[in-house]
Order: C-alpha cells, then sequence, then structure tokens
C-alpha cells in the first residue's frame, strides 16, 4: 500500500518506496510505534529536497496555484 501511494515517481519509485514501507512496517512492529517512523520518513523527504533546484525555485505549495 506504501508504495502504490507513490506512483507519480515511477514504477522505480514504486518498488523502491515498497521496500522502505516493508522496513518501516517491520521497524514499527520492533519499535511498537510509529512517532520514530514519522520522524524517518519527514528525513528522507527533506534530504531528498536538498539538492533539488526546482523545489526552491517553485515549492510545491506555489506549484499548485501557478498557471502556465
Amino acid at each position: 500500500m506504501f508504495g502504490l501511494a507513490h506512483t507519480y515517481q515511477s514504477l522505480s519509485g514504486v518498488i523502491r518506496t515498497t521496500i522502505f514501507g516493508f522496513v518501516f512496517g517491520m521497524l514499527a512492529i520492533a519499535l511498537n510505534s510509529i512517532i520514530p517512523l514519522i520522524l524517518l520518513h519527514a528525513l528522507i523527504d527533506y534530504v531528498g529536497k536538498l539538492g533539488d533546484e526546482n523545489e526552491l525555485k517553485y515549492p510545491q505549495t506555489e506549484r499548485v496555484f501557478q498557471k502556465d
């Protein structure tokens, strides 16, 4: 399910996030909490955006309202 929520990332993104989802699920069971996983997901998203120049020029919130 986690991987399918990332179909906008293409097939490789779905596969990658499915693997992460499996690992996150196992960690949730081991830790008996999803709070650390929420923080880890936020950290992964943040690090993934660090070098993305398009995000700096057109943040996602502005892209929704941007006219072509």
